[in-house]
C-alpha cells in the first residue's frame, strides 16, 4: 500500500488509481517497483520513535528508500520500466528527499554530501597506498566502466561480452574473472557497487609495482571515488551464490554490506540461499544467512556511521592532499629535467655532434649519453618539447 499521504497526491490521475491502496509495485514486473513498494509499508508500520535508535532506523529506512527510488529513477533514464510510473516515482524522489534532508538536519543541496557520509565507503589507507602513493591502480573513465557494469534481468546478473569487445550480453559466471593470487574464494570474482547503485565486475589484476596504472583493484571502477560497497561474489549462470565484503582497497564494514544487500533486493536477486561472508567480522569470515544478517544490521546507528566516516574522511583529505602535493612538486621536476635534456637531444641531433659516456665525440645518437633511449623523430621530440613547457606555463 502507497503511504507517505500517496506522495502528497502529486502522482498522474490518470495513471493511478485515486484510492490509497495503489501500490507502484502492482501487476509490474519491475523488481524495483516492488522494493519501493515494500520500504513504504516498512515505514507505515513503524511505530512512533521512543527512543534515539528508533529514529535512527527510521532514518536508515528512508535512506534505503532513496536509494531504490534513486534506482529506478536512473534505470528508467536506460529505457527500463514504465515510463506511466515515472510522474509518482519523481513525486515520491521529492518527497524522499525533502523528508531525509530535514531528518539529517541538513539542506537539499548537501543531502548528496551526507547520503556520501552515512552510506558511503572511501580508500582504505593500504588503497590510498597503492594507488595516490605508488600510482599502481588504472582508473576507468565513466565511458570505459561502462563495459563492466552488471544488469540483473529477472533477478539474473548479466554482462555484456568486454573480454571479445562486444555488446552482447550474456549471464554471469564470476569463475571467468577468478583470480588465485588475490586470495578470494574459489570461483569469486571482484565487485564494486557505486554510490548512483550501479555494480561493476571484471578481473582483479596486480600487475607489480614496477608498472604504474597497471593494476585492476576495486577502486579502478570508480576511478578511486567513494563506493557503497565491495568486495567479491560468486555468481554461476547469472544466479548470486555467494557475496563477501573482502576488499583490501576500501575495507567495508556490515553497515556497507547492508547497502549492497539492499540494492540486491531492489533489482530482484533472490537472497533466500545466498551465502554471506563478512571479512569485517574476523578471519576466517563468519558466515551469515540472509535472516542473520538483516538481525546482525540492525544494531547500526546511523548517527555513529556519519560521525565515524566523516571523521576519517578529514583525516584521509590531508593525507592525500599531501600526498598529490608531493606528487606535483616531483612532476615538475621531472618534467624540467625532460625539457633540458630533449633540447640538448635536439641540438646533438641538428649538429650531428654527440658525446658517449667516456666523454669523447660520437656520429651515432645511440652512443650518445644523452641522446640514446630518445627517439630519433624530429616531430615527436619536438611535441614533447612543446607539451612539457604549455604544462610548466
Amino acid at each position: 500500500m502507497a503511504t507517505i499521504e500517496y506522495f502528497a497526491k502529486v502522482p498522474d490521475a490518470a495513471t493511478f488509481k485515486k484510492d490509497s491502496s495503489v501500490t507502484l509495485g502492482s501487476r509490474s514486473g519491475d523488481a524495483l517497483l516492488r522494493r519501493i513498494d515494500q520500504l513504504l509499508e516498512e515505514l507505515g508500520n513503524q511505530v512512533a520513535a521512543t527512543s534515539l535508535a528508533a529514529e535512527f532506523n527510521t532514518t536508515i529506512l528512508y535512506g534505503q528508500l532513496y536509494h531504490a527510488v534513486d534506482g529506478w529513477l536512473k534505470e528508467r533514464a536506460r529505457g527500463v520500466g514504465s515510463s506511466g510510473r515515472e510522474p509518482a516515482v519523481r513525486a515520491l524522489y521529492t518527497i524522499v528527499c525533502t523528508t531525509l534532508a530535514k531528518r539529517a538536519n541538513v539542506g537539499i543541496s548537501t543531502l548528496p554530501n551526507w547520503l556520501t557520509a552515512a552510506f558511503g565507503r572511501d580508500l582504505s589507507e593500504h588503497g590510498e597506498k597503492l594507488d595516490y602513493e605508488n600510482r599502481l591502480a588504472q582508473y576507468l573513465s565513466s565511458t570505459e566502466r561502462a563495459k563492466y557494469r552488471i544488469r540483473f534481468n529477472g533477478g539474473i546478473a548479466q554482462q555484456m561480452q568486454w573480454w571479445l569487445t562486444r555488446t552482447n550480453w550474456q549471464n554471469v559466471d564470476s569463475a571467468r574473472d577468478f583470480s588465485v593470487d588475490a586470495g578470494w574464494r574459489e570461483g569469486h570474482s571482484g565487485y564494486a557497487l557505486s554510490q548512483g547503485g550501479d555494480f561493476y565486475s571484471g578481473p582483479h589484476k596486480a600487475a607489480g609495482k614496477s608498472v604504474k596504472g597497471g593494476s585492476f583493484f576495486h577502486s579502478s571502477y570508480m576511478a578511486g571515488d567513494t563506493v557503497r560497497c565491495a568486495g567479491t561474489w560468486k555468481i554461476v549462470n547469472g544466479k548470486l551464490l555467494e557475496i563477501t565484503d573482502a576488499s583490501g582497497h576500501y575495507l567495508p564494514t556490515i553497515k556497507h554490506m547492508l547497502g549492497a544487500i539492499e540494492t540486491l533486493k531492489g533489482y530482484g536477486v533472490d537472497l533466500s540461499a545466498v551465502r554471506i561472508f563478512l571479512m569485517s567480522q574476523g578471519n576466517p569470515a563468519p558466515e551469515f544467512s540472509l535472516t542473520s544478517f538483516m538481525e546482525a544490521s540492525q544494531r547500526l546507528s546511523l548517527e555513529g556511521m556519519a560521525a565515524e566516516f566523516t571523521e576519517k574522511r578529514k583525516v584521509q583529505q590531508v593525507r592525500i592532499a599531501t600526498q598529490v602535493a608531493k606528487h606535483f612538486v616531483d612532476d615538475e621536476v621531472s618534467r624540467k629535467k625532460r625539457i633540458a635534456n630533449l633540447i640538448v637531444v635536439v641540438q646533438h641531433l641538428s649538429e650531428r655532434k654527440h658525446v658517449t659516456l667516456k666523454g669523447t665525440e660520437t656520429k651515432k645518437a645511440d652512443d650518445c649519453a644523452t641522446c640514446a633511449g630518445y627517439s630519433k623523430e624530429w616531430k615527436g621530440i619536438l611535441e614533447q618539447i612543446e607539451k612539457d613547457r604549455a604544462l610548466a606555463a
